[in-house]
């Protein structure tokens, strides 16, 4: 069975939510594809049951 994940990013100011994701390998590697692009931690839940599935930052320098 394939569940919808959101992906949220974690801002000095707050969290914002990024996208919404069926299945669990296209989410992480919509995770990866988010933390890759920017600074900020992002984090992968699956709603329903309230669970943080992963949570990821980038250890890239970006430039800026």
């Amino acid at each position: 069975m394939n569940h919808t994940y959101d992906i949220f990013e974690v801002l000095p100011d707050g969290v914002i939510w990024r996208a919404a994701v069926t299945g669990l390998q296209e989410a992480t590697a919509a995770l990866k594809k988010f933390a890759a692009e920017s600074p900020s931690e992002f984090r992968l839940m699956h709603l329903p049951t309230n669970t943080l599935i992963a949570k990821l930052r980038s250890n890239a320098a970006h430039a800026g």
